[in-house]
């Protein structure tokens, strides 16, 4: 049987999790309940391969230590049919088992008690760069991205607002790029330094340093900067970049 924690229309991302320990639902219940994500539980191996099917989910995030069929032989099974990236969360922490886990498809592995954050950024994190691409939703040549009154360009890494070229610095140009990539989509601060910057900070301080990045593009590319039109701030969360 499969559990919804939060029925609701307009989430981006479906989430099935495989788990009977009631303080980890109880965790994914706090700290996921995003409005891009919808989250579905159910609670043995069987359950899981059947949700999978039934509800194409973009991420599981998955316990080896199931009733009837374990998250070794979930993952198995899975991995013949999808890449979908899996998160084991579980109690077991002998190196053989990561190396099993790593060997059969696992992407990514946390230690049961967990701490929320840390699994959020890595939630966060992988359904991003698993579909940062496949989920855009701007119009694009081989050449050029089209936004609004602009217009990026991949080769020079500069960008035209209403026919005068900007010039964008290396970090700027990535920035931008990864928000039109995920164009009218709430993206945390912990994703956007684990895909400009290539890692995620451990000091929240050091997560300001994307404030000042995003004031330079704002200053570039916005008309008005109180409030700005475009990259606008989620509080607490993040950034999105809105459509015109």
């Amino acid at each position: 049987m499969v559990t919804i924690l939060n029925d609701h229309n307009n989430f981006l991302f479906k989430i099935l999790v495989v788990d009977i320990d009631p303080y980890t639902l109880q965790i994914l219940k706090q700290k996921l309940l995003f409005p891009n994500y919808q989250i579905l539980v159910v609670s043995n191996g069987p359950e899981a391969i059947v949700s999978f099917k039934n509800e194409q989910p973009d991420l599981i995030i998955l316990d080896l230590m199931l009733p009837t069929l374990d998250g070794y032989k979930v993952c198995t099974e899975l991995r013949k049919k999808s890449k979908i990236p899996i998160l084991i969360l579980t109690s077991l922490n002998e190196l053989s088992d990561h190396i099993l886990g790593f060997k059969i498809g696992v992407n990514d592995y946390i230690l049961k008690p967990f701490i929320p954050k840390k699994l959020e950024t890595r939630v966060h994190s992988l359904l991003y760069r698993s579909h940062k691409i496949s989920k855009t939703s701007f119009r694009h040549s081989s050449s050029f991205f089209s936004f609004g009154n602009f217009k990026l360009n991949i080769i020079n890494r500069s960008i035209i607002k209403n026919g005068t070229q900007i010039q964008l610095t290396k970090i700027e140009y990535n920035l931008l790029l990864f928000l039109i990539q995920n164009v009218e989509q709430i993206v945390t601060r912990e994703i956007v330094f684990d895909a400009v910057w290539g890692y995620v900070p451990q000091r929240y301080n050091n997560l300001r340093l994307i404030d000042v990045y995003i004031f330079r593009l704002r200053v570039k590319l916005e008309e008005y900067l109180n409030p700005p039109y475009f990259i606008r701030t989620v509080r607490g969360i993040g950034y999105i970049l809105q459509k015109e």
